[in-house]
């Protein structure tokens, strides 16, 4: 199974888009065909129960997603498409905790994880525990941009 650990959030553009690279990517490789499951926290907010909504939709396994009081994490566009305004603390992304071991056997389980997931606070530590102990491959997306 291809696990995806970091953020789902809103994108507004000007109108709130469901987004996140990791999880795009979940849905992505669940749409190809691939065992796939979100690591992250989702907000019980609106914006949280359409992401919880879409993963499930899209064939997301969510037993490692966790839900959370706190709000979505927002990114709001800027005029320019590629400037973003964050709208992140607090939110539920960053407060993911490590999931039971057990959750995470019966690997190998290639894991990717990335952009804001890998840089904010707690769930960066979160990311980087579980790198250091999964069984398989793992990839990150930094979300560079020019």
């Amino acid at each position: 199974m291809i696990i995806t650990a970091g953020e789902a959030l809103v994108d507004l553009v000007p109108h709130a888009v469901l987004g996140g690279g990791p999880m795009n990517t979940a849905v992505a490789c669940a749409g190809l065909g691939a065992p796939t499951a979100f690591l992250g926290a989702v907000s019980t907010d609106e914006h949280g129960d359409a992401i919880w909504a879409h993963l499930e939709a899209s064939g997301v396994d969510l037993h490692l997603t966790q839900r959370r009081d706190e709000a979505t994490c927002r990114a709001e566009v800027i005029g320019d498409p590629s400037t973003f305004r964050f709208h992140g603390d607090g939110t539920a992304d960053r407060l993911v905790e490590i999931p039971d071991p057990g959750l995470l056997e019966g690997g190998p389980h290639p894991l990717h994880g990335g952009t804001l997931g890998i840089f904010r606070g707690p769930a960066a530590s979160v990311l980087a525990e579980i790198a250091e102990t999964i069984d398989g491959i793992v990839s990150l997306d930094p979300n560079a941009r020019p």
